[in-house]
């Protein structure tokens, strides 16, 4: 495929997208990159899953509306999804991003 345009935060696992193969293939043939944007722990997984199998991209991130529910395991996954190992961070230090807090606990991974 050739490249024409990158698509850098597609929510491919969302309710609103039925057929995420179609979605992915129909990008393809005009030429669309995807990047897959993770938002919680079960959508990360599933990129993580997905990106193994399709010509795409992935990210693993906890979106500020999900930081609320994210736990230690959430992150300590990430770190080995992004890095292959585990990452030493002081306990409530969060790799941010962004600028919205629209959470109590506003951390997710860029």
């Amino acid at each position: 495929m050739q490249v024409k345009y990158y698509d850098i935060g597609l929510n491919l696992f969302c309710e609103q997208f039925q057929e995420p193969e179609k979605i992915i293939l129909d990008a393809e043939k005009e030429g669309v990159c995807c990047i897959l944007t993770g938002t919680d722990r079960k959508e990360n997984r599933k990129i993580n899953d997905f990106v193994k199998e399709h010509r795409v991209f992935g990210t693993a991130g906890i979106h500020p509306h999900n930081a609320d529910g994210a736990k230690k395991e959430d992150y300590d996954w990430m770190n080995i999804f992004q890095w292959g190992f585990p990452l030493a961070l002081p306990d409530g230090y969060a790799m941010t991003g962004g600028g919205r807090n629209c959470a109590k606990r506003y951390a997710f991974f860029l």
